[in-house]
């Protein structure tokens, strides 16, 4: 095996480790919930794993050919792998976004 077959495998295989223990991190049986800051941050890395991947940083890949070990990372459950979440409660009217209603939510719910 060539030293640019051993480098393009080793970074193959780097890459499907690391999508997969970030999809193992949202899998886990012990997450009940996530924050929206939490998913933000899983999709910042997610960003930066696939701009590794567009780099190039190892040559004789072909295409897009790297990025394809993160794809799963963006791929949506399929109707039977999905899980039904509970509805979440309209905004109040006159009400933007639920962004700093902190306590005031918990009022909110509580009430309806």
């Amino acid at each position: 095996m060539s030293k640019g077959k051993v480098a393009q495998t080793a970074c193959m295989s780097a890459c499907k480790h690391l999508s997969t223990s970030l999809l193992q991190l949202l899998l886990e049986a012990e997450v009940r919930q996530l924050t929206l800051g939490a998913l933000h941050q899983f999709n910042l890395d997610v960003e930066e794993c696939e701009q590794f991947a567009r780099s190039g940083p190892v040559p004789g890949f072909q295409g897009d050919t790297l990025q394809l070990a993160f794809i799963d990372l963006r791929q949506s459950p399929s109707k039977q792998d999905s899980v039904a979440l509970p509805a979440f409660p309209a905004l109040p009217v006159g009400l933007q976004s639920w962004e700093g209603l902190d306590e005031g939510l918990g009022s909110f719910l509580d009430s309806s």
